[in-house]
């Protein structure tokens, strides 16, 4: 998946949370991308919130098994859930709307 993002400009955690989630706490920011780019071993320093989840974070052929999107579905349901709301998989499509589901949802 690295090659995906080898012409992409490098940043830190606290730099994307600056520039494009300025809106949310960066306590809540930081910890959802280290934890998506963790469970999707995706380079975090080289995510942008458009990057989908199907697409450019999608597994490697013959991984799709083993690629933690179902955990984050599977988490961000639960926490939906302990919160009284109701957590759609479908509405997670991108950097950007996991941040945000997990900025709103996550137990941290």
């Amino acid at each position: 998946m690295a090659a995906r993002f080898a012409g992409r400009a490098v940043r830190t955690p606290q730099q994307l949370a600056e520039t494009h989630f300025a809106d949310l706490p960066s306590d809540r920011v930081e910890p959802a991308l280290w934890h998506l780019a963790a469970e999707l071993d995706a380079p975090l320093e080289r995510l942008l919130p458009t990057d989908r989840l199907a697409h450019e974070l999608c597994a490697d052929p013959g991984w799709e098994f083993d690629s933690g999107h179902g955990l984050l579905a599977a988490e961000l349901r639960r926490w939906a859930a302990a919160r009284g709301a109701r957590f759609e998989s479908g509405s997670i499509e991108t950097v950007e709307d996991y941040v945000r589901a997990f900025a709103r949802w996550a137990p941290i």
